[in-house]
């Protein structure tokens, strides 16, 4: 989603990233995303989550809600 600078919303409600090792920069540069949408397999745990929102617009974050 790097740079998707007309992204407003992103609902990740069905990713399943419990056993993902990379997710840098995934939504940087998203400059208008305001809200992001995760269920409940979402996880960074094990993943590389550098830079994972950076310069992204993110204000919040619902998780649960899908």
């Amino acid at each position: 989603f790097t740079h998707c600078e007309k992204l407003k919303a992103l609902n990740l409600c069905s990713f399943d990233t419990r056993n993902v090792n990379n997710m840098k920069a995934m939504m940087s540069e998203t400059f208008n995303l305001k809200k992001l949408y995760v269920g409940p397999n979402w996880s960074t745990a094990q993943a590389d989550a550098s830079w994972l929102i950076n310069n992204s617009g993110v204000s919040s974050v619902t998780t649960g809600q899908c």
